[in-house]
């Protein structure tokens, strides 16, 4: 599952709001919202897209999209 709070604090710091991100992911903000709240599971394509979007380093993927 899906570490919310960390996605959406990130989207917070680079100003990224849940429209530019889902019409980035390909998806309508309904789904994104989804997503990010665990709703709906993110595909690997996906994660590895809000990664990059969110300038995510590699080696805090798993911190991001695997809440322990």
């Amino acid at each position: 599952m899906v570490n919310t709070q960390k996605l959406i604090g990130r989207m917070k710091e680079l100003g990224v709001s849940q429209k530019e991100l889902a019409d980035i992911c390909g998806v309508k903000r309904p789904t994104i919202n989804q997503k990010l709240h665990g709703v709906r599971s993110i595909s690997l394509n996906e994660a590895q897209i809000i990664q990059r979007t969110l300038q995510i380093p590699e080696n805090e993927f798993g911190a991001y999209f695997f809440d322990a």
